[in-house]
């Protein structure tokens, strides 16, 4: 009796914030607490008043609010909603738009696994959709051959795939078939499967793809065309950190110029795969001995290889074995920064890196001080702003030249910080008032957002806070994260008129 009473008020109470305005409403209502639904009331906007009716219809799963709805859009997404949470397709006969009601039985057909459902499906797209997942849920090769007409390729291999069964995609017509073949034989490592395969790009890829997994050259050895097989050694090789592999690699090529001295054209050979096979595992084994035997005539694969073992084993002295400026500029400035030596960003030549190793040391020691040797004023004012977000100190944004930088600044710490005060700083009103918007949402304090004047935005703000109110309040029981994270965007998919 006493779930009645509360249903039949809670009905009584939209009925008189939709019909009659917040007035009335209020007085129905404890003033001390307000409710979600009179926030709602408080809104002009009557697109931002539904979403945010809508918000509440889905956190409380009541159907009831879904009628009372002026927006036949959001209405016809409050109904959808509820079809699928309660599996009750008499819900979808409530939605006005055709693809939207076809799309409620195909989901309510999955969940009650019923291919009924989808013969009242008129659309052929969205009743194919609806057979193929009944396929799928059911793992029914029959389905896509009886009930399916212009998928049937879509559901043989995504049938294939979860039966793990070559033999479907033999179903298939066209270059699809080949799809389901290489995607199916790397799934399951057997080389055996890529022989199947027509295009010759893609049985090379297939060959290179399980040669690689199973660190097994031998694969290689099917693959027709050389470039492909070098390519497949080089990645055997690296997969394995094998150096001695690398010179199974036969990528020679050839580079010709005129010499204008000599009076005559002039040919160099080059092996590039050769010697990145050989950085590269030099890298992931951290052995600089590696990195000294490749040829000086192959700066970019040395140097590089330096750079990361160096990094590695922040190692400052190893950076000075490096030629190429870009690399020699990276590896120090990354290991002033893991270090946290500002002193060593000194020794960079490149300004903008330079600018970034002591923004990032600065942030790392929220130390402001190290702000002062930054060059660049964008980057100057980019490094007070991280070290005023990281030791969410507001004073530190006073630094900051440019006003829209500044009053991001301000608006970072103050959403971090959880207080509005600290958005007073902000010399811009729109930028001040979105800034009360952020923290009102963080906080979800519909009170905070009493302090802005745009209509729209406080609006905005009412609706944002109930949005995000109800998506905490339904989603936070899920243990399994994937879930929780679509759970929270069905509500941040609703249409509040902000981010």
């Amino acid at each position: 009796m006493q779930n009645f009473f509360i249903q039949s008020f809670t009905s009584l109470l939209i009925s008189l914030i939709l019909l009659n305005g917040c007035a009335n409403a209020e007085n129905l209502i404890n003033k001390s607490s307000e409710s979600d639904i009179i926030v709602c009331s408080k809104i002009q906007n009557q697109e931002i008043k539904d979403t945010c009716l809508n918000a509440i219809a889905k956190g409380r799963k009541d159907i009831s609010i879904c009628s009372n709805l002026q927006s036949q859009s959001l209405k016809d997404d409050c109904h959808f909603y509820m079809a699928k949470k309660k599996q009750d397709i008499s819900i979808c006969e409530n939605i006005q738009k055709e693809n939207w009601k076809e799309s409620c039985y195909g989901i309510v057909a999955q969940q009650k696994r019923d291919i009924a459902i989808c013969n009242k499906i008129k659309n052929n797209a969205i009743k194919d959709l609806c057979y193929v997942d009944l396929a799928i849920e059911k793992q029914d090769v029959s389905i896509c051959d009886k009930e399916v007409k212009n998928a049937k390729d879509d559901c043989y291999n995504r049938l294939a795939h979860l039966k793990g069964d070559i033999s479907i995609c033999g179903f298939i017509r066209d270059y699809k078939k080949d799809v389901c073949y290489e995607d199916l034989a790397k799934e399951m490592q057997d080389y055996t499967f890529c022989d199947k395969i027509q295009s010759e790009i893609s049985k090379i890829s297939c060959f290179h793809t399980i040669a690689t997994k199973r660190q097994d050259t031998n694969i290689c050895l099917m693959i027709q065309s050389n470039e492909g097989k070098n390519h497949c050694y080089y990645s055997v090789a690296v997969a394995k950190q094998d150096i001695a592999m690398c010179d199974k690699i036969q990528d020679v090529y050839e580079n010709c110029y005129f010499n204008a001295s000599a009076g005559k054209e002039e040919c160099v050979q080059y092996t590039y795969k050769k010697y990145q096979c050989q950085s590269n595992i030099g890298k992931l084994k951290q052995d600089a001995a590696i990195c000294e035997n490749i040829p000086n005539s192959y700066p970019y694969d040395k140097d590089d290889c330096y750079s990361e073992v160096a990094k590695a084993k922040n190692d400052i002295a190893m950076c000075r074995k490096i030629k190429t400026p870009e690399f020699y500029n990276k590896c120090r400035s990354f290991i002033a920064t893991a270090k946290q030596d500002s002193d060593i960003c000194y020794s960079v030549l490149d300004g903008v890196v330079r600018d970034k190793c002591y923004i990032d040391i600065g942030k790392a020691k929220q130390d402001i001080s190290i702000c002062d040797n930054v060059y660049f004023q964008n980057n100057k004012d980019t490094c007070y702003f991280s070290v005023a977000k990281a030791k969410q100190d507001p004073s530190a944004c006073q630094f900051v030249k440019d006003q829209s930088t500044k009053g991001d600044c301000y608006k970072e710490v103050a959403i971090l910080k959880s207080e509005i005060d600290i958005c007073k700083n902000i010399q811009e009103q729109d930028a001040k008032e979105y800034c009360y918007l952020k923290v009102a949402q963080r906080k979800e304090d519909p009170s905070i957002c009493n302090h802005i004047d745009n209509q729209k935005l406080k609006d905005n703000c009412y609706g944002v806070v109930v949005v995000s109110k109800q998506a905490h309040s339904t989603c936070k029981n899920f243990m399994n994260e994937s879930e929780k994270s679509k759970c929270i965007k069905e509500f941040e998919g609703m249409h509040i008129l902000i981010d």
